[in-house]
């Protein structure tokens, strides 16, 4: 217990004021079971996409769209790395993101964590949702409301750009090849 309330207490000490008051401090858990705080997000660029698992349409789609954007990438896409952050970690627990990610790109990291620190890494990315319930038999068959935004971090771990919602394969790859050195 100790050692949650130290590290609550580390990420909201040191705040990164980003480009726009974008990104921040936070600790979360990738698919593996590994710690991933904002320092790991350093050193190289860095995608982030906000979803969840059981997205029937939009986040599976922009998955797609961020894998086909790498393979265009080509030799430029090692400079990258992507990113899906779960907005629901009441259902995507680390064995369910694990399973998930394989499905769109072996570069992908996908990223869960607490309920509160998930809300926080939301906030500080400006990303909206909602947990919209629909009257079924089982509380378990919900939607979550959601933007559906790509953030590009730079290799000092700040923000660089957003890419919205609808955006094609060819349009990232080509947005994304004026921002790589």
């Amino acid at each position: 217990m100790k050692a949650a309330e130290q590290a609550r207490i580390t990420a909201d000490s040191d705040g990164i004021p980003d480009q726009d008051g974008i990104g921040g401090r936070f600790i979360l858990t990738d698919h593996l079971g590994g710690t991933l705080t904002e320092r790991d997000m350093r050193g190289g660029y860095h995608l982030l996409y906000f979803g969840y698992t059981y997205c029937p349409d939009v986040c599976p789609t922009t998955l797609q769209v961020l894998s086909l954007a790498l393979d265009e990438l080509g030799e430029k896409a090692k400079l990258i790395q992507p990113y899906f952050i779960t907005i629901d970690p009441e259902r995507d627990n680390v064995k369910v993101m694990r399973n998930y990610v394989e499905y769109f790109d072996p570069r992908l990291i996908g990223v869960t964590g607490s309920k509160p620190m998930i809300e926080r890494v939301a906030t500080q990315f400006k990303v909206k949702y909602e947990k919209v319930e629909e009257e079924v038999a089982d509380p378990d068959l919900y939607v979550m409301d959601h933007s559906a935004s790509l953030y590009l971090l730079g290799p000092d771990g700040r923000f660089i750009k957003k890419y919205v919602y609808g955006i094609t394969a060819e349009q990232l790859a080509q947005g994304l090849l004026e921002v790589l050195p």
